[in-house]
């Protein structure tokens, strides 16, 4: 499938996908995939520091609601760490209702 902004680039852009739910990584990768993007995949918030760390992507799927490590707290030392701040993030959640949401799109700077 041709996509405009994926052709306009000469290397495949890397998204990280985070999802403690496999069946939803699976299906998030799957698409991305097709669309041409270079796709990993990790279960948990201390697996994606790590791996963020690791091989920096050019953006991530991250997933709000996770046990232990969730995706606020993942976001939060994201933003916080120089090295790797200016990722973008895209926070995914099948939840209902703002749950702290706002705190996390607009944080406190200072």
């Amino acid at each position: 499938m041709f996509n405009p902004i994926i052709e306009a680039i000469d290397v495949p852009l890397k998204i990280l996908v985070v999802d403690d739910e496999e069946i939803q990584r699976v299906l998030t990768c799957d698409c991305l995939e097709e669309e041409g993007f270079v796709v990993t995949e990790v279960a948990d918030g201390d697996a994606t520091l790590a791996e963020i760390r690791r091989d920096k992507p050019d953006s991530v799927l991250l997933n709000v609601v996770m046990p232990g490590h969730d995706g606020s707290d993942v976001c939060k030392e994201i933003r916080a760490d120089p090295e790797i701040a200016d990722i973008p993030i895209i926070m995914v959640t099948g939840s209902e209702g703002d749950g702290g949401f706002p705190e996390i799109l607009c944080p406190a700077r200072g």
